[in-house]
């Protein structure tokens, strides 16, 4: 299958799909969403994230204030087990900008980010009570694996969780999502508004790691992401086509994540080894063209061995360019694609 590109320059840019399981079903959905009439934005996507220049503590401000109206109103969500509000696991007196303390911000800012994925990743478990579970704490399969191990008699059952009196779990919130109420909708809302604020903040953090990225392996690539995305989730079998080699053109773009990639976690001063930093449990139709030469950058590469880490994946390649592949690094600032076209050689 062939994907062509055309620009708002009249320039053309062809590249074609690899071949294998994975690549199949992109294929589908892509053509599906190219068809769909509903459009996509593309840009450049930069590693690492540029930084402020200058010290704004107005625009700062603005973003924390964001962050502790979301914090004061999830906390006034009520737990419907517990006859309570639910607590972010932050105090909003906690919720402060330190000029020029640019590691503690940044460790402030990888938290509530951990917050957001987690409770995202949290959702999707019901109880006989018609109860939404989730947590700040356990992703979708903890909660999963609480109750099947907790129903059982196996020792593994009781060594891991045993529920507490009424069977309530202390990292597990009980939310009426009725209509009437809309409380998930609430909470999915404000913890997306306070992830939109930590990447904007992430801005005014200088990190040792960012800066020695941006003077030594400054990378980007273009990205098209069609809209509405509609997400699919990865599987084992579809891990299996990561590449560790640099062996293509056109990649699954790496904001696919709902978690952090490795090269951002990187800059960020974060700890790979923590579970949603890896490349990602969902994909979309879009794509990415580049190089993702990061990927053996040698400070990357030790960073990764010193927690443990051999293998870096450069992510799920799709397909290598065919034609007009010197008009990628002529692309503007955004919005360049005007045409997508797929076919049959």
């Amino acid at each position: 299958m062939i994907v062509e590109l055309k620009l708002k320059d009249k320039n053309v840019i062809k590249w074609k799909y690899i071949d294998n399981p994975f690549t199949r079903k992109h294929m589908k959905v892509m053509q599906d969403a190219a068809n769909s009439g509903t459009g996509w934005s593309d840009l450049w996507y930069e590693l690492p994230q540029w930084m402020q220049p200058n010290y704004d503590k107005d625009k700062i401000q603005e973003q924390l204030d964001i962050i502790i109206d979301a914090i004061n109103s999830i906390n006034r969500v009520p737990d419907a087990k517990r006859g309570e509000r639910i607590k972010f696991p932050i105090e909003v007196k906690d919720i402060k900008w330190l000029p020029r303390k640019h590691l503690e911000n940044q460790k402030l800012l990888n938290k509530l980010h951990r917050y957001f994925t987690t409770f995202g990743h949290s959702q999707g478990k019901f109880d006989y009570n018609g109860l939404s579970w989730c947590s700040w704490h356990m992703v979708r399969e903890d909660i999963y694996f609480y109750i099947e191990t907790t129903t059982s008699n196996s020792s593994l059952g009781r060594a891991y969780a045993t529920p507490p009196k009424e069977g309530i779990h202390k990292d597990i919130m009980y939310i009426d999502p009725s209509p009437e109420f809309k409380w998930m909708e609430l909470l999915n809302d404000k913890t997306q508004n306070i992830n939109d604020a930590v990447h904007t903040l992430e801005r005014w953090c200088a990190n040792p790691q960012k800066k020695k990225m941006q003077r030594e392996s400054k990378y980007r690539e273009y990205a098209l992401e069609f809209m509405p995305k509609v997400p699919y989730p990865f599987s084992a079998q579809d891990r299996k086509f990561l590449s560790y080699t640099a062996n293509c053109d056109v990649w699954l773009g790496m904001n696919q994540i709902l978690g952090k990639s490795y090269p951002v976690a990187y800059a960020d001063h974060d700890d790979p080894s923590n579970w949603d930093i890896w490349e990602g449990t969902q994909w979309s139709a879009s794509f990415s063209i580049g190089e993702r030469n990061f990927a053996g950058w040698t400070p990357f590469v030790n960073w990764m061995k010193k927690h443990g880490i051999d293998a870096v994946p450069y992510g799920m390649p799709l397909g290598k360019i065919i034609e007009g592949k010197k008009y990628v690094k002529t692309m503007g600032h955004g919005n360049e694609v005007k045409t997508i076209l797929l076919y049959e050689e």
